[in-house]
């Protein structure tokens, strides 16, 4: 499929000041004495308010006390609410935490409302907000319905694309990831995804940069950026070569 290629310049300058859309999970993580409030769509979004972007999420909330106080964060800070859907049946998106001495155990309910994000209602949503950027993960892929909607949105929008890889065990596979990467023109993704694509893509690259210059290629991406916890990140352009920090 053919990627609407950009330079990193022009990317830059055409986010600026401009509707970014954002498809994806809004959940909760629930600590046996606290629930953050959390999910990467939802968290990017915040920061790119505070930066003086105009965000808007789309996504599915539950009719309860969880989806109720989402809205309320949203509102308060002064996001676009067009894009928030609200479910009669699906609960607000949890993350159970347990902590098992200095361990914390992830475990990402499944059936919750960011599951069932409607299709059509996406599609206006895309049209009326005429992004310049449009913003996607896997993790709300795992299921035919949001994942239908989120093919809605892409198609329906020539913005340049950023693709969040968030790879959660057991909710990905090889045909999300391959899919996400055909419409990507930017990638984000950490070292340990890029080792799980390694194996998935069947990548035949030994170094790290090796293997990122591979999949720019195989999927004509613009950019990759790899994040490395405290080590900070790095990345790729379309040439080949390590890109300085913007």
């Amino acid at each position: 499929m053919e990627n609407q290629s950009r330079t990193r310049n022009s990317f830059i300058h055409q986010t600026k000041n401009s509707n970014i859309v954002l498809f994806g999970e809004v959940l909760a993580d629930a600590f046996p004495d606290k629930t953050v409030l959390g999910g990467a769509p939802f968290n990017v979004a915040r920061h790119l308010k505070a930066f003086g972007q105009t965000p808007v999420l789309i996504s599915r909330l539950g009719d309860d006390a969880l989806g109720h106080e989402v809205m309320d964060v949203i509102t308060q800070s002064g996001m676009e609410t067009l894009g928030i859907q609200c479910s009669q049946k699906y609960p607000t998106g949890r993350v159970q935490v347990k902590i098992d001495g200095k361990t914390n155990h992830f475990e990402i309910l499944p059936e919750q409302a960011y599951d069932y994000i409607h299709p059509a209602v996406v599609r206006m949503t895309t049209l009326s907000a005429s992004p310049s950027l449009v913003y996607f993960g896997t993790l709300a892929q795992r299921q035919p319905v949001s994942a239908r909607a989120l093919k809605s949105m892409l198609r329906s929008t020539d913005a340049a694309k950023f693709l969040d890889i968030n790879l959660r065990a057991p909710w990905y596979d090889e045909a999300t990831i391959q899919y996400s990467l055909q419409y990507a023109n930017i990638v984000k993704l950490n070292n340990e995804e890029l080792d799980v694509l390694t194996k998935l893509l069947n990548l035949t690259s030994q170094e790290p940069a090796s293997r990122v210059t591979e999949l720019i290629q195989r999927f004509d991406l613009e950019q990759i950026i790899v994040t490395c916890g405290e080590n900070g990140s790095w990345q790729i352009g379309k040439t080949g070569k390590k890109l300085k920090p913007s």
